[in-house]
């Protein structure tokens, strides 16, 4: 009886917690669209392609100025705070908020200097933009290793509110400010100003209720650090997540980098849509991760075999529908929601659901190596696909614009799922 309390008493906070983490993504997925919306409207594809690129650029310099951090603060601050060593929770925390600053900073100055020496070839809308975004990137690279901090503290709901509720509907209404009250700024360069307001005031945020659930020990305690260690592994985390970086910024920067500004518009009004088709994998994930986990700590294959395949099914069929309904009404859904303007967007949209589609039928297969000890096979499939990806925008962007790039990042994701499926069913049988 005690044991079945024990069970009961861990899974229906881990199922409420996984539920309300959807809920969490899901609001955010909808404020993400009603934001591209009024962008792509206010903006114009011209515009919308600027900002689009630059958002896109600052993916990459975001990894460099965040050196892996936040996947390390997760969890050192969380294995620090279970063993209740407090010095080296306070000292993972200031030594985390050093090397950021010090690497955003760095990258930050960096990257302005080479936009002030190709100032003569940009236009003004593109160099303000762009300047804009390298100015905000120390404040959000703080803001996002302060959110991984308050997860590791095991606050994850309270750092998804503020990471993806906050942050999005800061912005969408000083953009809505900026559109009606000045409708002669509708620029790329005060949408990405309404970014930097709110890096700032999510970084605020996360630092008062970091300071507010930090544990009473550690205040006062000497902090220790593990130097060596701590960068070590940082590196590490980054080279993991550098891959994942590229797969999702590189066609939208080559893009920009081969064709006009109004072609990345089109493409980002199509990548933004066809998300859409994983929402279901994305939401399922927060449950899912720790099930498999916990059912392949005890050994219990059977089971874990039998919510994969079930879970499959569902978020496969999800994506699947997601996906026929952008083929077939993909033109209409466009012109109703980001007007005739954008219309070109229907062929990238359809085929990126599509690639989106594979990756969702072949199931959670990415997490489910993961969570069971083949981070390192999926890192390596991950770089793999992610060179794949590269070499496919150079090669089809030039010839087929934004339709080129989806093809390219469709066949990289859905060759990389298919690959983990079958190493899945050879490793562990699924």
């Amino acid at each position: 009886m005690s044991r079945l309390v024990h069970v009961l008493g861990f899974r229906v906070p881990l199922v409420r917690d996984g539920m309300s983490s959807g809920l969490i993504q899901a609001v955010n997925r909808a404020l993400t669209l009603v934001l591209s919306i009024v962008l792509a409207r206010g903006l114009g594809t011209e515009s919308y392609g600027i900002y689009a690129y630059s958002f896109a650029i600052m993916g990459l310099v975001m990894l460099l100025s965040e050196v892996g951090v936040p996947n390390l603060l997760v969890r050192e601050v969380a294995a620090s705070h279970g063993r209740r060593e407090w010095g080296l929770l306070r000292g993972v925390f200031l030594r985390s908020r050093q090397l950021v600053m010090a690497a955003s900073l760095t990258v930050s100055g960096i990257a302005l200097t080479v936009l002030l020496l190709r100032r003569p070839v940009l236009s003004e809308e593109e160099f303000y933009t762009l300047l804009v975004m390298f100015g905000m990137l120390p404040a959000a690279s703080l803001g996002k290793v302060t959110v991984a901090g308050l997860r590791g503290l095991h606050r994850v709901l309270l750092g998804q509110t503020v990471d993806l509720i906050l942050r999005p509907v800061l912005v969408l209404g000083l953009i809505s400010l900026f559109f009606v009250f000045w409708p002669d700024r509708r620029d790329a360069y005060y949408a990405m100003g309404a970014q930097f307001i709110a890096a700032i005031a999510v970084l605020v945020t996360a630092l008062l209720l970091v300071r507010m659930h930090l544990p009473k020990e550690v205040r006062g305690v000497a902090a220790q650090a593990r130097d060596r260690e701590w960068i070590r592994s940082a590196l590490t985390f980054t080279l993991a997540s550098g891959a994942l970086v590229i797969n999702s910024r590189v066609d939208a920067i080559m893009l920009g980098w081969f064709r006009e500004p109004s072609d990345v518009g089109i493409y980002r009004v199509a990548a933004q849509s066809a998300i859409f088709a994983v929402f279901a994998m994305q939401a399922a994930s927060a449950v899912l991760g720790p099930r498999f986990s916990n059912l392949y700590g005890r050994d219990d294959i059977e089971t874990l075999k039998r919510i994969f395949r079930v879970s499959s099914v569902i978020v496969g069929a999800f994506s699947f529908v997601v996906f026929l309904l952008f083929l077939l009404l993909g033109r209409q859904i466009l012109d109703v929601l980001f007007g005739a303007e954008y219309l070109a967007a229907a062929a990238p949209l359809a085929v990126l659901a599509g690639g989106y589609s594979v990756n969702a039928l072949c199931g959670p297969v990415g997490l489910l190596l993961q969570m069971t000890g083949h981070e390192a096979l999926t890192a390596r499939v991950l770089w793999g696909t992610a060179i794949l990806n590269i070499a496919l925008n150079a090669g089809l962007i030039p010839f087929y614009g934004p339709t080129g790039a989806a093809a390219a990042t469709a066949c990289s994701v859905a060759l990389y799922h298919l690959i983990l499926r079958v190493r899945a069913w050879k490793i562990l049988g699924i």
